[in-house]
Parts: structure tokens; sequence; C-alpha cells
């Protein structure tokens, strides 16, 4: 049986009526009592295209500033600082260090 695959930023709900919406093609984000929670289920829910963002959160209960800073963790790729650049520099001194140490060993293998 494969996991369901679903279209992010699309509402979907499950038998019991509950909200979700899709932030990631295998995980679910609701609200029980103004807490997120988060879900990666293995049964298909319907997808709700009729629902407007102030409706799902007057339903959850949590104001459109909080939703935005839920969804923020999903949605928003990384900074670009995080990334490596190019190749990191060597310092001298390790290049010095590692210099002396290699022909201290041809020194003592002649």
């Amino acid at each position: 049986m494969t996991k369901p695959v679903y279209e992010i930023g699309v509402v979907y709900t499950d038998k019991q009526g509950r909200y979700w919406v899709a932030v990631r093609q295998n995980l679910l984000l609701t609200f029980k009592k103004g807490d997120p929670v988060t879900i990666k289920p293995y049964t298909k829910y319907k997808s709700v295209r009729i629902i407007t963002v102030e409706e799902l959160c007057e339903r959850w209960a949590i104001s459109l500033d909080r939703l935005d800073l839920e969804s923020a963790k999903y949605f928003t790729p990384p900074t670009l600082r995080n990334r490596p650049r190019g190749r990191r520099r060597v310092p001298k001194d390790r290049i010095e260090a590692e210099g002396r140490a290699l022909r201290t060993v041809q020194l003592a293998n002649a």
C-alpha cells in the first residue's frame, strides 16, 4: 500500500470533519486548542477547494498572523547564508604544519 501524496497548500478534510492543510507532500497541519499538530496520514483525505483562509482560521480559533507564523516553518526556503559557498580556505599555519610533518616523514624514511 502506497502512502497518499497531497498537493502543498491545499486544505483537506478527514471523516470526522477536521480540516488539515498540506505543508509537504506527505505531511498535514492542523490546530487543536491553538497548538499546531502535524500528521503523516496513511489514508487519503478529501480536498476542500471552497474554504477561505479566514474561514479556516475561524474554525481553528487562531489568528491569521498565527497561521502565517506556523506555516512559515514549512513554506519559507532556507536562508542563503546557511548554504556552503565554494571551497573552504585552508589556514596557512595548517598548510605549513602538514608540510613540515611530510618533510619529517620523508627524511625519516630516507
